[in-house]
């Protein structure tokens, strides 16, 4: 039994003694789970360890999750209940206002090392065509398509990121829309 490959299941005692130590402590725990419905795809991720993550939740640890759909409905069509239902609130993000966009952009350019140029085609690429909204997930797709060129450039063929081209802007347009397309936002 066990062996070298056997899994550890999660310890959530030890998660809920480290939420009560940082309550006790004046600190506000924030557990964030990104793309959520991916853990209902684990065996160790089962009803029991939901319930278990709950009872964390309602003593004070603030659960953020990310899906595509809301937390309830992705818990309750694998394990047909939702420990969730009455401790969770939707929000959903909105498109961003050009105000909002360029204080994302300017924020993740500097991370990134992007130019004023650079700058100004995530905003373009970004922002929904025939609107003033920039969704979220399309200006992060656009500077990770722009960064990632710019990393081949650098390390494979410097004549692959050329932003200034008409014929690479094409390409990278629609290269963008194909990987916003299977995001399915």
């Amino acid at each position: 039994m066990g062996g070298p490959l056997a899994r550890a299941e999660p310890d959530l005692d030890y998660l809920h003694q480290v939420v009560r130590y940082l309550r006790s402590n004046g600190f506000t725990p924030i557990l964030c789970v990104d793309e959520f419905e991916g853990l209902l795809h684990e065996e160790t991720f089962d009803l029991r360890f939901f319930n278990r993550l709950r009872a964390i939740a309602q003593d004070r640890l603030v659960l953020v999750t990310a899906s595509n759909d809301p937390l309830n409905e992705v818990i309750s069509s694998a394990l047909k209940t939702s420990p969730f239902f009455n401790i969770s609130e939707r929000l959903t993000l909105e498109p961003f206002s050009l105000q909002e966009a360029q204080t994302f952009v300017n924020t993740k350019s500097k991370e990134a090392h992007f130019s004023d140029q650079e700058c100004e085609l995530l905003l373009h690429y970004g922002q929904q065509t025939g609107t003033q909204q920039w969704q979220p997930a399309r200006l992060q797709l656009a500077g990770s398509l722009l960064q990632g060129d710019k990393m081949l450039a650098e390390q494979e063929d410097p004549q692959y990121y050329q932003p200034e081209d008409a014929d690479y802007r094409t390409n990278f347009e629609k290269r963008l829309e194909d990987k916003y397309q299977e995001m399915g936002l």
